[in-house]
């Protein structure tokens, strides 16, 4: 119960570009949840995991369910990043911008890939 206190009155709290910033990430990630099971409920495809540019989709294919990859990778990259935030933040604030603002951009690039990934499924 010390822990949950002693993280609830950090100051990094205060800090509103960083809270509202973990926040959003926060958001972002459960609706990519929300939008990769929208996309993928009732269907039994078989999808291809790889795709090269030379040579199109590299025989590579697997069960449907094997986009969830992109939210929990976006997930994970939410939580390595918000964690070293919250450790950096005393010591070097530039640091802990930096590394909210690449956990938001690392989000943003997984659910680009995502869409043109379903896009390229349904050519």
């Amino acid at each position: 119960m010390k822990i949950i206190s002693k993280i609830k009155h950090n100051y990094i709290w205060n800090n509103k570009f960083i809270s509202y910033s973990i926040l959003a990430n926060f958001m972002i990630c459960l609706l990519f949840f929300v939008f990769v099971f929208f996309v993928i409920k009732d269907r039994n495809d078989v999808v291809p995991l790889s795709y090269n540019v030379y040579y199109g989709s590299s025989g590579e294919f697997g069960p449907i369910k094997n986009l969830l990859v992109f939210p929990e990778i976006c997930v994970i990259f939410f939580l390595i990043n918000s964690f070293l935030c919250y450790y950096y933040y005393k010591y070097n604030r530039v640091l802990s911008y930096f590394l909210i603002a690449s956990s938001f951009l690392i989000n943003i690039i997984l659910i680009i890939a995502f869409i043109l990934l379903i896009l390229f499924i349904e050519l």
